[in-house]
């Protein structure tokens, strides 16, 4: 996060790839199904369990939620812990 972070407060690009850590860490603390689908260079399409809500935004929006730095609703409203 700090890293998205500093590049936000000062326009420089961001140089991301796809990790599925975080998705997985994520879904390991609420253990609700999903499908989401994250958009940018760091998205990529992720599901646990079925029949769950299906969640379609922006990666680093993503992210900024995980960390408190954003409000997320439904399955959103899991952050990690810090």
């Amino acid at each position: 996060m700090h890293r998205i972070d500093l590049a936000q407060a000062t326009s420089k690009p961001l140089d991301l790839d796809p990790d599925g850590r975080i998705v997985a860490e994520w879904a390991n603390t609420h253990n609700e199904p999903f499908t989401l689908v994250l958009d940018g260079p760091a998205g990529g399409h992720y599901r646990a369990g079925s029949g769950g809500e299906h969640v379609h935004m922006d990666a680093i929006e993503f992210c900024r939620i995980l960390a408190e730095r954003g409000h997320g609703t439904g399955i959103g409203r899991h952050t990690l812990p810090l």
